[in-house]
């Protein structure tokens, strides 16, 4: 059995003279994703290593942040087991993750979710074989979710549907 992360999201300005571009980082047993990934690219002497951030789920059409980290509700069932594939995990530093973003595939089993299959689409030739996968508990993942989708929901008239 593999070793189960704990996940939960940072979320803080991306820029802190505007405190409504809220970023929100993915941290793996306390460690913030983007340091995960800096370190390693640059072990790896990849040219232009790191130089990611938090995503911004206000800026960007995500649409509700659960689904972008949970698959849509309509089209996968979340009891049985599914895959999807280039999930953005970080943007860029500048704020767009278009721009460099650091994708991976979300695997979801029985108790499990795995982070997977790293990429940089604007490096297609980097390998990433060497980082992760990451395996996180079902519940704890959800659970991590669900907190940060909460700091993303309109405050007044919002939806209780939006647990998972």
């Amino acid at each position: 059995m593999q070793n189960s992360s704990i996940l939960y999201f940072l979320v803080e300005p991306l820029d802190p003279t505007l405190p409504e571009s809220l970023a929100a980082t993915p941290v793996l047993d306390g460690v913030p994703l983007t340091r995960l990934i800096d370190e390693f690219e640059t072990s790896q002497g990849f040219d232009a290593p790191g130089g990611y951030a938090g995503l911004l789920p206000r800026n960007h059409s995500f649409g509700p942040i659960y689904i972008h980290f949970l698959a849509d509700l309509d089209e996968f069932n979340l009891a049985g087991d599914w895959e999807i594939q280039d999930v953005d995990l970080l943007g860029c530093s500048c704020g767009d993750s278009d721009c460099w973003p650091l994708k991976s595939s979300i695997t979801k089993s029985t108790e499990t979710v795995t982070w997977s299959n790293f990429t940089q689409p604007h490096r297609p030739d980097r390998l990433y074989t060497g980082f992760g996968p990451f395996h996180f508990n079902l519940e704890q993942y959800k659970s991590a979710v669900n907190q940060l989708a909460e700091q993303f929901l309109p405050k007044a008239g919002a939806p209780e549907s939006t647990r998972l």
